[in-house]
């Protein structure tokens, strides 16, 4: 992995687990499901 598609990859992350942090719980599912298919791809 390069260091520009890792950095990319951990603000990804970075922003899907501020947002998962700071919604109310049934959007949280869906959030982690896109969380986990980003990190599939």
């Amino acid at each position: 992995m390069t260091p520009d598609l890792l950095m990319r990859e951990l603000r990804v992350r970075a922003v899907s687990i501020s947002r998962w942090m700071t919604r109310p719980d049934e959007t949280r599912a869906a959030d982690r499901q896109a969380a986990v298919r980003l990190a599939a791809q």
